[in-house]
């Protein structure tokens, strides 16, 4: 009997964390802790982001619960367990498998995964904190769930086109697409990592070669 009881806490505080993730997110992330979270949205240079502070910032009520749930013998234990499964699959959903910053689950053709991933791409198309969409790490609108099922393929192709996450342009400003060199075909296939928003990019030298000759 403690066995279901233990396993339905941990149950319950992985759901209830993604009502707090998603919480977080629209206004504290995109509030008034923007500045943590803006390099997730307009990357800079370097593997690291400012923003994966946030990852110690949930840490602490899992270490707390298992610390003072391990002292007294009590149900914090599960609490902490469950905070800390979910800390896992944020990093394995969002981080490897959406962002790829660890070049691993680079295709799939199911429906769901299908879904989230293209509900985290439009909500990277927005640069700033307003005027923000979908803020759920493993939940998605439902209409994203329908276009998933409907558009079934072998190939594992994103049913829709890849939104151009914003970037540092070479002067130093920050635009809201990608020239057109850097989408392609491979932008609308599932196996095509999420760019990182915002990467530092050179100018495209086929590009300015072709406003040359348009020139003459």
């Amino acid at each position: 009997m403690s066995f279901l009881i233990n396993s339905a806490i941990v149950l319950a505080t992985f759901l209830t964390m993604e009502a707090i993730a998603w919480f977080a997110h629209k206004y504290v992330m995109h509030g008034f802790m923007w500045w943590f979270h803006k390099d997730h949205h307009v990357h800079e240079p370097g593997f690291f982001e400012r923003n994966d502070s946030f990852f110690l910032i949930f840490a602490i009520p899992s270490a707390y619960c298992f610390i003072t749930g391990t002292l007294n013998g009590d149900f914090r234990v599960w609490i902490g367990l469950g905070i800390l499964l979910y800390g896992i699959c944020y990093l394995i959903v969002h981080d490897i498998f959406i962002h790829q910053r660890f070049k691993w689950l680079r295709r799939t053709d199911n429906a769901y995964f299908k879904a989230i991933r293209k509900a985290h791409l439009l909500h990277h198309k927005h640069l700033g904190p307003e005027d923000g969409e979908c803020f759920g790490m493993l939940w998605a609108p439902w209409r994203l769930f329908k276009e998933s099922i409907k558009t079934k393929s072998s190939a594992g192709s994103l049913p829709f086109e890849m939104p151009r996450p914003g970037f540092v342009a070479s002067d130093g400003t920050v635009r809201s697409e990608l020239p057109l060199h850097m989408v392609g075909a491979k932008a609308v296939d599932q196996g095509a990592p999420l760019p990182r928003p915002g990467a530092q990019i050179k100018s495209d030298p086929m590009s300015s070669k072709s406003s040359g000759r348009d020139k003459k």
